[in-house]
């Protein structure tokens, strides 16, 4: 099954981001499904790389990433040995759901290695991507009208926000991006897709979240200079003042969320996200140089087994920070690196990042005839890491379905260049 990317990649996005949240109110333990996913997929990886012998040579992006994924790992070990904030099973909890995105990428790269298929999105399943959509927007359209679900929020001199049945109005954009994202490669196709992916982000857009807003402005900017049409044109006098344009409409989308959640409101009152970042500096200070551990500051785990950080720096007596409300302990994924890992640790994830940046920039590179692929891998990335400023997404259910996803992306480029008998 895992070894079929068309159905590997819908069968993630329909179960850890489609029907999550659907399902984890009728079912609660469905919450545990993107860690089931994982390990399922790394049981299969482990048994095709020890018991068939098979080969996975690394890229040297890939060596990088595990590297400073190495150094983080060990870094929060040792300082959770030294601080003693959490128990031993918190931490491991901890290591699992930061690193399962990264178990995920690698399992998925040795499945395809030792026998899967090239991902090309095939006319069967972008039916069903089709149909998910339809059905958003039959939904949107009847929530419209009769108000059968919530309203989380009203915006922009009070225009409701959309989020039908998720639980917030940015996991609803979310599942949009994920649909322009896996959609994407249609345009090759035929016009229609392109008025089907407008459509997409329009609807997205009724989540009135500033993260999709951005989301939209990076997409179209990086379509515009990485289509096959324009990659002589990055440099030229339309590409820099797009540059420009774009750069001035992302400092103004981004700027309202930055002031709302860091800035310093009426008499001078932080908002929870920008305390907890604050805090996660001063963290890191105390705790120089290796932070305070696994489970200690700023995620699900330090919520659960709620830690002494919280009382230790005044945080537990916030509104949303307190022991019985722990809803913005987990909604700042900068503070819990600083805070847990130190410099160096935040060091190492940028490393990470930058590297899978650069092992997508090669895949775009070597793809002269076909953009939209590497492209999306891109622009999934990006969607993780613009949402990580307001929550811990690389721990969450979202960030499993965008790193299988880049697997994919990553492992058709090596099918390619294999059957043509180039350097992978």
């Amino acid at each position: 099954m895992f070894t079929n990317t068309n159905m590997l990649v819908f069968f993630v996005f329909t179960f850890t981001v489609f029907l999550y949240q659907p399902l984890v109110k009728v079912l609660p333990g469905y919450k545990f499904i993107d860690e089931a996913v994982v390990l399922m997929l790394a049981g299969m990886a482990v048994f095709k790389f020890m018991f068939l012998q098979a080969k996975f040579p690394l890229l040297p992006e890939e060596r990088a990433i595990l590297f400073f994924w190495t150094a983080l790992i060990l870094i929060g070990l040792l300082s959770s040995a030294l601080s003693q904030l959490q128990p031993l099973r918190f931490v491991l909890m901890d290591f699992l759901l930061l690193s399962k995105f990264l178990i995920a990428y690698f399992s998925v790269r040795i499945l395809i290695r030792c026998g899967g298929n090239e991902y090309v999105l095939s006319s069967a399943y972008r039916s069903w991507y089709l149909a998910f959509l339809v059905l958003l927007v039959v939904l949107v359209i009847i929530g419209k009208l009769f108000y059968v679900f919530p309203v989380f929020d009203y915006r922009f001199g009070g225009i409701p926000s959309t989020q039908l049945f998720y639980v917030h109005p940015a996991r609803y954009g979310f599942v949009f991006a994920c649909l322009f994202v896996v959609l994407l490669p249609m345009v090759r196709q035929s016009k229609w897709w392109i008025i089907c992916l407008i459509v997409i982000l329009l609807l997205g857009g009724l989540s009135l979240r500033y993260k999709f807003f951005l989301f939209v402005f990076v997409a179209l900017f990086t379509i515009y200079l990485l289509s096959s049409r324009q990659r002589k044109k990055f440099f030229s006098l339309r590409g820099r003042v797009l540059i420009f344009i774009v750069i001035l409409a992302m400092v103004f989308v981004g700027y309202g969320q930055f002031n709302v959640h860091f800035m310093p409101g009426e008499g001078g009152a932080v908002y929870p996200r920008g305390l907890m970042l604050i805090t996660g500096v001063e963290i890191a200070k105390s705790y120089f140089p290796l932070g305070a551990g696994f489970g200690s500051f700023g995620g699900y785990v330090s919520s659960v087994n709620y830690s002494d950080l919280y009382h230790q720096y005044g945080l537990s007596v916030i509104q949303g920070l307190s022991p019985d409300k722990t809803s913005f302990l987990a909604d700042n994924f900068l503070a819990l690196l600083v805070g847990q890992f130190g410099f160096v640790g935040l060091f190492c994830f940028f490393g990470t990042v930058i590297n899978f940046y650069k092992i997508l920039g090669k895949v775009y590179y070597s793809s002269v005839s076909s953009w939209e692929y590497p492209v999306s891998g891109l622009l999934i990335l990006t969607v993780v890491v613009i949402d990580s400023a307001g929550e811990t997404i690389f721990m969450q259910n979202r960030a499993v379905f965008a790193f299988v996803f880049i697997a994919c992306v990553v492992s058709k480029r090596e099918l390619v260049l294999r059957r043509a008998g180039g350097q992978v």
